[in-house]
Formats: C-alpha cells, sequence, structure tokens
C-alpha cells in the first residue's frame, strides 16, 4: 500500500505497468479502487497511476484545502 507523503498529508495511490502514463483521478465520493479494473486493461501496455483524493479513500489531510493542492499532489504523484 504505497503512500506519496506530502507537507501536510498522506496521499494513497497505486501504480501498475510501464511506458508512458495514463492517471486515473476519482471524482466526488470516490477513491482510486473505482479505476482498477482500467489500470488492469491498460497496464500491459502503460504504467497505470490511481490515486485517493486528500479527505478521500485512504488519503489524509491536517489542513483546509485549495485547488492547487489537488494539482500540486497530481503532479508529485
Amino acid at each position: 500500500m504505497p503512500f506519496l507523503e506530502r507537507r501536510d498529508a498522506q496521499i494513497y495511490y497505486e501504480a501498475k505497468g510501464q511506458g508512458d502514463a495514463i492517471v486515473f483521478a476519482h471524482g466526488a465520493g470516490g477513491n482510486a479502487a473505482i479505476w482498477f479494473n482500467q489500470m488492469a486493461a491498460f497496464s500491459d501496455s502503460h504504467k497505470t497511476i490511481a490515486y485517493d483524493h486528500r479527505f478521500f479513500g485512504r488519503s489524509s489531510c491536517q489542513v483546509d484545502l485549495t485547488i492547487d493542492d489537488f494539482r500540486e499532489d497530481l503532479l508529485a504523484i
């Protein structure tokens, strides 16, 4: 169960495969697990990454968020 350590949060993610990356980001109320079937389908030819946004799934957060925090998390992953 990998986590990306950010200054004020732990971001949970799953990564599979190699090659050009496809990043799967869930919507409100979702989590990384909704993308696992798609990851399996594409991971033979691509690196696939799915992650939980802050406050969702297995990710945590300790402070108020801005849209910049979400952007920075995506870039860090």
